[in-house]
């Protein structure tokens, strides 16, 4: 028997990210290069992060093909990582 769906609540799945968000001990973006290899760097804020992402997204220009680097943060307290942008 399969369960009935539940109605998802966007307004508080973005709440309850921004609040992780609000929490958050570092932030990681990470872009994909290909056979399993990825540029990573760390930094502590959000906006660092918005930053580093428009680097990574220049550095590896010629290599990704357009792709966007992926924002992440990470909780160390509830061990959560979360994607942000």
């Amino acid at each position: 028997m399969t369960p009935p769906r539940v109605p998802i609540n966007k307004r508080r799945i973005l709440e309850w990210t921004a609040a992780q968000v609000a929490r958050a001990d570092y932030f990681v973006v990470s872009l994909f290069l290909g056979q399993g290899k990825y540029a990573r760097r760390r930094a502590a804020t959000l906006d660092e992060a918005r930053v580093v992402r428009g680097q990574l997204a220049a550095d590896y220009a010629t290599l990704t093909y357009g792709q966007r680097p992926v924002i992440y943060c990470v909780t160390k307290g509830d061990s959560l990582t979360i994607h942000v942008e």
